[in-house]
């Protein structure tokens, strides 16, 4: 094998190492919903901005159930601490 396409694999393993690795990181935020609900839900680095065709936005809920919330239904999404746990 050339030492350039050794070199090549290599970076190719390392950035679907990253990618992989990067995927578990949470981001947590504060929805804001028009009926003066609010919840805490994250969403992990690896996952889009997913809408059907209601237009649903997913979060998961902090035990880790997807949440899908209308567009229509919110006010505002905050970047937001994680929760601190119980224990």
């Amino acid at each position: 094998m050339s030492t350039s396409l050794i070199l090549f694999l290599a970076i190719l393993a390392l950035v679907m190492l990253a990618v992989i690795i990067g995927g578990r990181k949470k981001r947590w935020y504060k929805v804001f919903m028009v009926n003066n609900d609010t919840f805490l839900g994250y969403r992990t680095t690896n996952d889009f901005w997913w809408r059907d065709s209601q237009g649903l936005i997913g979060f998961h809920s902090p035990d880790g159930r997807r949440i899908g919330v209308s567009k229509h239904n919110l006010i505002k999404i905050e970047e937001h601490d994680a929760p601190k746990s119980g224990k």
